[in-house]
Order: structure tokens, then sequence, then C-alpha cells
């Protein structure tokens, strides 16, 4: 397997929509192709979440290109504290996100390489099947820089993202900088994502992040508000910040087993109309949130040559 071909899968990594540990890659672990999850956010101001997820992930070399595409579903279920809420919000409780990843590189001259993602995503309660409110676009131009070798090297990506990682869909500027420092240790700063990853042995790793996720869900129940008026197609917006310590341990060749707990300092929770006004702030607070899983892996040398 090539190092540029190494570089390019991290990078993809570190932008995709999978989950949290593949936010660095590691020979060792191999190649992530499949994964479940399932995580609790007890308390975020009388409001809980319980989800539960799977992803699918493919990458192929053609020629100098790579290509690849991503699936993962997650079921959101939301139990809302509504004591002070005159709103019925019941039919927010059950979420379903769709989101894929369509994505190409091109490697260029001096270890500089491009990147395209593209991926619809569908976000709703699905209570009267797929429309267009349903669907949100995410998109993704980089470019990239490396430096040094696979053992000891630095890669730069600067670019821009538009999505619904900050909840509501919006365009976010993105530069990374992730160092390799040597077999054990890695950090990536930037935004929207800064961690570090530390290698305990060839099994065991421990990674520490900082990453926003989002939800902007449709609703297409109709729904009677506050100021009386009763709308179609509203929004469930909750995103925050999640800072995460994670813990992953390798089961067997292709399996491992990945525990997480972190916190989610500002958590917004919010009820929207279709222009992207807000209704209803739920008032959400800090809280503690905990993530175990399974991931599915193959050899870094299975599908993608020398």
């Amino acid at each position: 397997m090539s190092r540029p071909l190494i570089s390019g899968i991290i990078l993809i990594a570190c932008f995709s929509y999978s989950t949290a540990q593949m936010m660095s890659f590691d020979p060792r672990d191999g190649i992530d192709i499949a994964g479940l999850d399932a995580g609790y956010l007890p308390d975020i101001g009388g409001h809980s979440v319980t989800n539960y997820g799977a992803n699918l992930n493919f990458m192929k070399p053609l020629s100098t290109w790579m290509i690849g595409f991503g699936v993962n579903y997650e079921y959101l279920q939301f139990d809302f504290d509504e004591s002070d809420i005159n709103t019925d919000l019941s039919t927010y409780e059950q979420i379903h996100s769709i989101r894929t990843n369509f994505f190409i590189r091109k490697p260029l001259k001096n270890n500089w390489s491009i990147m395209i993602s593209v991926g619809p995503n569908l976000m709703s309660t699905l209570d009267d099947g797929i429309g267009s409110e349903d669907i949100i676009v995410n998109t993704l131009g980089a470019v990239s820089k490396r430096w040094g070798d696979f053992n000891k090297n630095t890669t730069l990506m600067i670019g821009v993202l538009y999505g619904s990682q900050l909840g509501r869909p919006t365009i976010i500027p993105t530069i990374n900088l992730r160092r390799k420092v040597n077999e054990k240790l890695s950090f990536s700063i930037g935004i929207p994502m800064t961690g570090i990853d530390y290698r305990i042995d060839d099994k065991n790793r421990l990674s520490l992040s900082m990453r926003p996720q989002g939800v902007y869900a449709n609703n297409p129940n109709p729904v009677l508000v506050e100021n009386g008026e009763v709308l179609e197609n509203t929004k469930l917006r909750f995103n925050g910040f999640n800072a995460e310590l994670s813990y992953r341990r390798k089961l067997s060749k292709n399996i491992s087993a990945v525990a997480a707990g972190g916190f989610v300092p500002a958590p917004i929770l919010t009820i929207e109309d279709s222009a992207n006004n807000e209704l209803l702030d739920l008032n959400a607070d800090a809280g503690a949130f905990f993530r175990i899983g399974l991931r599915f892996s193959v050899s870094p040398k299975m599908g993608f040559g020398n």
C-alpha cells in the first residue's frame, strides 16, 4: 500500500460522516469498512437522547485517483421535558438520519492533492414518506499537502465544507493540521475537528477529540406552535461540540470494540420553521454522554493494491 494512498485515507476519514474512531488511520487497526454504535445522552436540561447507528465505507484507487462511498444510518430517540412547554413535541421524538458520502481524491505533484466530496443526507421523522424538505446536501472541497514519510509526517488540509455539522446547514471553513509524531502518538489541530491519538500497543488505542455533531431533521406533521399558528415541515435542530475520550480494543484480526464517554458543553436544541427561523428554544443544558460500538475492518492490502 503506497504512502500517498494512506495519507489520502487519513484525510478522507477526518471529514467523512463515519464514527469518531476514523479520525486517524492506523494500519494496525486495519481499514474500517463497517461499524455499529449505541449511545446515550441522559440529561441536557431535562431532555435525553438515545441513538443507534450503523455505517459502511468503501474506498478504491483507480489509476492515480481514489474514489469512495460511505453511508451512515442513525436512529435518534428524544425524550423531551415538556413541563414548561405548551407545544406538543411528540412528533419530534423519533428521528431517522441517513448520511451518504461520495468522494474523489486526485494526487498532484510534490505531495499535494485535491479532494471533492458530496453526499445527500436525509434527516426526518419519515412520517409522510421522503420529500425535498428531508434532504440536505453536504459538500466538501479541499486541498492538502504532506511532508515526511509514513512513519513521521505532517499533513495540512484547507477547504470549505457545507453541511449540517452545526445543526442548521451552513458554510464552514475547514483547516486541519495533522502531525504523526511517532508510532504511538499523533495529533490533529483545526476546524472543525481537533484531537490526539495515543497507541498503547498493537491492540489498544486511546483518542481524545473535540468535534461538532449536528442534526437538522424535518417534521412534516402539522404542529400547533405557541402563537397559535399551525405549521408543517418544521425542523428539530440539535447540535453541539462533543468533547470525547474513546478507547479502542482490537478483539480479533477484523473486529474491534470501542467505548467512549464525553461532554457536550453548550448544546442547542430548538424547533425552527421551514425558513430556519426559531420557533421554540428547549433550553438544553450541558450534559455527559456515553457510547459503545463495534468496528469491522480489513487489512490495508485488501482491495487497495500497492
